[in-house]
């Protein structure tokens, strides 16, 4: 079947910057897309690829989304286009069709916190622990090892067992730093250490998690389906910490999923706006097997706007609107 399809670019800054092993990121540029079948029905879907993080860049995606010039055949594209775009477009399929396949099982989903980087994430802490979060992330391999490790028992004698810390390398660790964290970090307080050594290294990571009892998650190492075909090899419980916004199609991550529910997956956010982080939550949602806290406690990084209406923390709610609602957003781009 063919729809008609207009897209749309969106420009949002952070409320602070996003510091990180790979830089700083301070706003969220993406597109929206719009897609219509012949009796006027409409949904809407979001591409929000992370120059440097995903396998598509805006540039790549603007370019596909001009291919189509104003028509798209939903069949063929989902076959042939890039994961975040195909996660659009099935969205906004989805979306058009009422959302049928998207059985809710709970419309409040818990989320950890997402702490800035360094030494501010202690001054960031106390207000989120007041909140009531009982799971935080905090971004490491930023500033130089023995400050991060110091700051990281600063953070835990703040938690003081009321919730588990998260952290997040981003792949910035050598084998050697990473096992100077494994050594010097109670397995207790922490839910897990995310991706510590380079996407490439999964093999010396598996040899990492076997050795220490500190659980170690993938993140830059399952962006693609082939990538989770790999890493299911040496990690065949997970965890694995995924982004659907920039997997693929959202039947193709359900059919994954379905195929492999023993693994432990933690549906993350890509700092998509309201419309992306609406269609990831229903995919986490539908998920019955899907218990850890949701990576999406983001909000407190987004000034107040019309493309940022979810309001995390400590959970974060899926929100009971129709395609017309997302009209209106439309018509403000």
């Amino acid at each position: 079947m063919e729809y008609q399809i207009d897209y749309r670019r969106y420009r949002q800054p952070f409320r602070f910057s996003l510091r990180a092993h790979w830089g700083v990121w301070t706003e969220r540029v993406g597109y929206w897309i719009k897609i219509e079948d012949a009796q006027g029905n409409i949904g809407f879907g979001e591409v929000a690829p992370i120059d440097g993080f995903s396998q598509e860049t805006l540039k790549s995606v603007e370019q596909e989304l001009k291919g189509f010039k104003g028509f798209l055949n939903l069949t063929q594209a989902l076959n042939s286009v890039s994961a975040c775009l195909a996660f659009a477009l099935d969205g906004a399929h989805q979306q058009l069709l009422n959302w049928p396949n998207f059985p809710i099982l709970q419309t409040d989903l818990k989320v950890a916190g997402l702490l800035p980087a360094g030494k501010k994430a202690l001054e960031v802490l106390p207000s989120l622990l007041d909140r009531g979060y009982t799971a935080f992330k905090w971004k490491v391999g930023v500033e130089p090892l023995s400050d991060e490790l110091d700051c990281c028992q600063q953070l835990l004698s703040k938690i003081d067992g009321k919730a588990k810390l998260r952290l997040d390398a981003n792949g910035a660790w050598t084998r050697a730093q990473a096992e100077t964290w494994l050594k010097n970090l109670p397995s207790h307080s922490i839910d897990y250490l995310e991706q510590p050594l380079p996407v490439g290294e999964e093999g010396v990571m598996a040899e990492l998690a076997e050795a220490y009892p500190l659980t170690i998650a993938l993140d830059e190492s399952v962006l693609s389906d082939h990538d989770l075909a790999t890493a299911l090899r040496l990690f065949p419980q997970g965890p694995f910490v995924i982004k659907p916004a920039l997997l693929g199609s959202v039947s193709a991550i359900q059919l994954w999923r379905k195929q492999h529910p023993q693994v432990s997956l933690i549906y993350s956010s890509a700092f998509e706006t309201v419309l992306g982080v609406e269609a990831s939550l229903r995919l986490a949602a539908s998920d019955p097997n899907a218990q850890q806290a949701l990576g999406y406690g983001v909000s407190h990084y987004w000034n107040k706007s019309f493309l940022n209406c979810h309001t995390a923390g400590p959970s974060i709610r899926i929100l009971s609107w129709s395609s017309s609602d997302f009209e209106k957003l439309w018509q403000q781009l």
